[in-house]
């Protein structure tokens, strides 16, 4: 197995990508489904397009849309990944799942489907057709070195899909829980930003709650960092009352004090 190289832009996710990394470069003959989930707003979308970037892998992002408009929007992208003159037709999702199969004649390489439970929810026979499409002895599959790896955020799905007697349970070789970030490795990193030359935008579920204009946020992240930068103070303060000042005395500690970011 090959080990990618880490995108510099990347924070943290050292474990993700290198078991993403093993995934998709496994040199083992015949499809492959692997399957990944992980809350929004926690970089598994650019988790997953730069393993593709990386590797030329294929990435289609599902929308909330019919089953005939997300075939056809798949035709349309997998036709610009080949360089084909015109859109595929799809007329059901067993040709469509056979073709991303097909990516991987030559060689081993990554196919992800992101935000699935949107095609599951205006199909769901979806995860039985992915199941009979990589069954064992079946030649699409056989011939194929695709790393199928299916997607979503919506994780109380994500966990049914191979659990019970679901039809994926026992397909899928990988599985990677993409954890929210640790939130002191991220205030590490912040530490060190100027509010006054960093562009921050508010996304949320919620259109009207979604702010962009740089001049009303840099308060709110200014305050935030602040509020990093006491309770980095209050740890360096509590690690150095408990290590130093109670240990001169011969003042047993119980429990761990939080270690400061940088004290």
């Amino acid at each position: 197995m090959l080990s990618l190289p880490r995108p510099p832009e990347m924070f943290d996710r050292e474990r993700e990508w290198r078991d993403l990394s093993a995934f998709v470069t496994d040199p083992a003959t015949g499809g492959t489904l692997g399957v990944v989930s992980g809350r929004r707003r926690q970089g598994k979308t650019f988790l997953l397009r730069a393993l593709c970037q990386a590797t030329g892998g294929f990435y289609f992002a599902a929308d909330e849309a019919t089953d005939r408009e997300s075939l056809n929007r798949l035709g349309a992208v997998l036709a610009d990944h080949l360089g084909a003159p015109a859109p595929l037709a799809f007329d059901t999702w067993h040709p469509a799942v056979d073709a991303l199969l097909a990516l991987g004649r030559e060689r081993r390489i990554p196919v992800v489907i992101d935000e699935f439970p949107y095609l599951v929810r205006a199909n769901a026979q979806l995860p039985s057709i992915v199941q009979n499409a990589l069954a064992p002895l079946r030649a699409e599959r056989d011939t194929s070195r695709t790393s199928l790896l299916l997607c979503g955020s919506a994780m109380s799905f994500m966990g049914r899909l191979l659990s019970g007697n679901a039809p994926l349970r026992g397909r899928a070789g990988f599985e990677l829980v993409v954890p929210t970030l640790d939130h002191q490795l991220a205030a590490r990193e912040l530490l060190s930003i100027d509010p006054a030359d960093t562009y921050l935008v508010v996304e949320h579920e919620y259109p009207p709650a979604r702010i962009q204009d740089k001049a009303r946020l840099a308060p709110i992240l200014k305050g935030s960092l602040a509020f990093a930068k006491a309770i980095d103070e209050a740890a360096a303060a509590m690690f150095a009352l408990q290590h130093e000042v109670m240990a001169a005395q011969g003042i047993p500690i119980q429990g761990k004090g939080r270690e400061a970011y940088r004290s």
